[in-house]
């Protein structure tokens, strides 16, 4: 019995450096915020030294069944603990989870607590962004919608860890914006107050649960706000509820291989978008119909995915660029746009900052 204990365990001690010799096995990806550690380049005998501390490094990176022991470490933590190595996501209750970037990818649990608004010198500067713009739309004759898709915490609240929601302020950034908007006359859909008052009619999520986006459903009531904003006949669907893995979330905690996420796709089939294609620069596309003569440019983020389906239907031409921030606006006359959106989630504020660049403004009018 002994020399089988024996066996097993240089069994399994074996392994890993058999797998990372041979990838009998393949590894499975997880996500890390840093980059793997390669094979440091041979030196000469006098650093060897530092080929070893190198070398070292490398192997912790890429040891054999490295991915899933360290998937097995994550799930373990998760299930077991409800905790997480993953700065950027917060454990919520009920399986929700929520999305708070730690950098570079705006402000969610700050903004939330309310502790990131603006000052009065920034709230002048994004007026005057806005009030500018929003003139010189008015100059060409080309309607204008800015709007704001809200971060999931800011609809589901009452999800988060007991501890945190009791923070919620009264008064956030997406408030002070908001109050600019109305002041200035632009056209914009309080979605924040929308989705609130849907929620309780609601009886399903129009969020994720383990994504930091809005859902099918949530798009699809944010398309229909808009285009009652728009005053166009929106058109209508039933949904069926569906299943898939995880979403972006689970995916940062190396889990959404174990979790399953309930959807409502629509029973009509629009989300081929067979007839889109790319234009510009990356993930930046248009689409065309043969519905009416309008031509539409809005500028969109990633909430956009699942409303440009519903959008794109409604106009000859649609072309949808991507990112918040410093807008390329030479081609809202190019495309000879009659309506031009903004499409902003709530996080990315910042980008109001730099919205644009006035020179080239100034150079269009």
């Amino acid at each position: 019995m002994k020399h089988i204990f024996v066996s097993v365990f240089c069994l399994l001690v074996s392994l890993p450096l058999f797998q990372m010799l041979t990838h009998v096995i393949s590894e499975v990806p997880f996500h890390e915020n840093r980059k793997i550690a390669e094979f440091p380049p041979y030196r000469k005998i006098e650093e060897f030294n530092l080929f070893l501390k190198d070398f070292d490094l490398y192997f912790k990176d890429n040891f054999g069944m490295r991915s899933y022991l360290v998937k097995l470490e994550l799930s373990l933590n998760y299930f077991l603990f409800q905790e997480t190595p993953m700065k950027d996501v917060l454990i919520g209750e009920e399986g929700w989870l929520y999305y708070d970037p730690i950098k570079n990818d705006g402000i969610t649990m700050e903004d939330f607590y309310g502790n990131v608004n603006y000052t009065p010198e920034k709230l002048k500067l994004i007026q005057t962004k806005l009030h500018n713009l929003n003139e010189f739309l008015k100059l060409k004759k080309i309607r204008f919608i800015f709007f704001i898709t809200p971060n999931k915490n800011s609809i589901y609240p009452e999800y988060l860890p007991t501890n945190i929601n009791s923070k919620k302020a009264s008064y956030t950034r997406y408030d002070q914006i908001m109050d600019i908007l109305f002041k200035e006359g632009i056209e914009t859909i309080n979605l924040k107050s929308i989705f609130i008052e849907k929620k309780d009619q609601e009886k399903n999520n129009m969020y994720y649960k383990t994504d930091s986006h809005w859902n099918h459903l949530g798009a699809y009531f944010g398309y229909k706000s808009l285009f009652d904003k728009l005053n166009i006949q929106s058109k209508e669907y039933t949904f069926l509820e569906t299943y898939h893995p995880g979403g972006d979330l689970a995916g940062m905690l190396s889990i959404d291989y174990l979790m399953y996420e309930k959807d409502y796709k629509s029973s009509t089939d629009i989300l081929s978008q067979s007839d889109c294609n790319p234009i510009y620069s990356k993930d930046s596309f248009y689409c065309e119909t043969n519905e009416n003569s309008k031509r539409l440019v809005m500028y969109r983020d990633s909430f956009s995915i699942w409303l440009v389906p519903y959008v794109k239907q409604h106009f000859s031409r649609s072309v949808y660029l991507w990112g918040t921030a410093n807008l390329d606006l030479n081609l809202i006359e190019k495309e000879k746009a009659d309506i031009v959106i903004i499409q902003m989630v709530e996080r990315h504020l910042d980008n109001l900052l730099i919205l644009y660049q006035d020179e080239l403004l100034e150079n269009l009018k």
